[in-house]
């Protein structure tokens, strides 16, 4: 099923108009990308990294040339917006639809998604900590889903969510509380972008568990609560809309495709896109210097004082090359019957490399990956 395994992908590399834009946004996020993350203001760090960001993304996307790489990506009889045009009432595609955006409108939103998870590790864990993520983030490999793939939208999505749940969860006052506030819309939206974002719930309760701050639950909860009933009183029902979207699943691409393999596939598919500079910096828990420090605090603080902490460990950049998938979503409308939008009764189920769209695959960001150096980040603090 699968033209290059785990990915829904071909083996495709070449360049395009968007190459030199991409080379060179790599080569200066690498290059001086940990010294601006460890100097700039943190406002200004963070508009500089998403303005890079969707830069690099673009120029992905670019490899393929405008009209292949970011317009037919999105307006092909493959996507949402080929039924679009067909809505002549709003009430009636609530009911029965989810409709899907522009590629240049994918992109931005898409490429805020790393944004979202430095703000998240500020909050969480320090803002020396989300310095070092941001020129890791701006580079992130599964850009090349993000443009242009819906996905890469919903991810930025529920990572504001995450992330201002965070910051509600860490924060006091009526800022903290609006902040949760309005992760919990966006995160009872991500519920209606696609039904594999439920498991990003895991991610919202990992905050919940990391803080246990109750009063940002509450809020949180709210949020979510207000998304689902303006669903729910448009005519959409969740529950509803998943059910039938299983059986168009089950009658499409499901009947043919071992479902055992695919639940392996899509953890060898998260692989490719967090990238190697992420597996490189999972570490053991039991550092040996940050035991030499321990011990050394224990006993009164002098070994505290000349432990040393190790060097990040180096990685290599991984340069995506965009290729072309296709699916057969017309013959999933035939299945459906629906005279509205044939494609889907609710929102889009995803999940990886075996990921389905209400009964269509994502569009292939096809083809990865090459080894070089990549400069560890930086530790310095403003």
């Amino acid at each position: 099923f699968l033209g290059w395994p785990p990915l829904l992908a071909v083996w495709l590399p070449h360049v395009g108009p968007g190459t030199p834009v991409a080379v060179a946004v790599a080569v200066l996020v690498v290059a001086r990308g940990p010294e601006l993350a460890g100097r700039l203001r943190w406002r200004p760090l963070l508009v500089a990294a998403y303005a890079t960001s969707a830069v690099w993304t673009l120029g992905l996307a670019l490899v393929d040339g405008w009209t292949r790489g970011v317009v037919e990506r999105l307006s092909s009889d493959q996507e949402y917006l080929h039924d679009v045009p067909r809505v002549t009432d709003i009430g009636a595609m609530l009911r029965t639809c989810d409709g899907g955006a522009a590629g240049v409108v994918t992109v931005l939103i898409g490429a805020s998604a790393g944004i979202a998870v430095a703000v998240a590790v500020r909050a969480l864990s320090g803002e020396d900590l989300a310095r070092r993520v941001l020129p890791f983030a701006v580079l992130f490999p599964g850009a090349v889903w993000v443009g242009v793939s819906a996905d890469g939208m919903f991810a930025a999505v529920l990572a504001w969510g995450v992330a201002l749940l965070a910051v509600g969860a860490t924060g006091h006052g009526g800022r903290a509380d609006g902040a949760a506030l309005a992760g919990g819309v966006l995160l009872g939206w991500a519920l209606y972008q696609s039904y594999g974002l439920v498991l990003g719930g895991l991610a919202a309760l990992a905050v919940v568990a990391a803080t246990r701050r109750w009063r940002a639950v509450g809020f949180a909860a709210l949020g979510v609560a207000l998304v689902v009933l303006a669903f729910t009183l448009s005519g959409f029902w969740w529950v509803t809309g998943l059910e039938r979207t299983r059986v168009i699943y089950a009658a499409s691409v499901a009947a043919t495709r071992p479902y055992a393999y695919f639940v392996w596939a899509n953890l060898a598919a998260v692989t490719f896109a967090v990238g190697p500079a992420v597996l490189a910096g999972i570490r053991p828990g039991r550092d040996p210097a940050g035991r030499r420090v321990a011990a050394g605090a224990a006993a009164g603080g002098a070994a505290a004082g000349r432990g040393r902490a190790r060097r990040p460990a180096r990685g290599g950049p991984v340069r995506p090359v965009q290729g072309r998938g296709r699916t057969d979503l017309v013959a999933v409308r035939r299945v459906a019957g629906d005279p509205v939008c044939p494609a889907a009764a609710g929102p889009s189920v995803a999940g990886g490399a075996g990921g389905v769209h209400a009964g269509r695959e994502p569009p292939a960001a096809d083809g990865l990956v090459s080894d070089g150096p990549v400069r560890p980040a930086s530790t310095r603090t403003p």
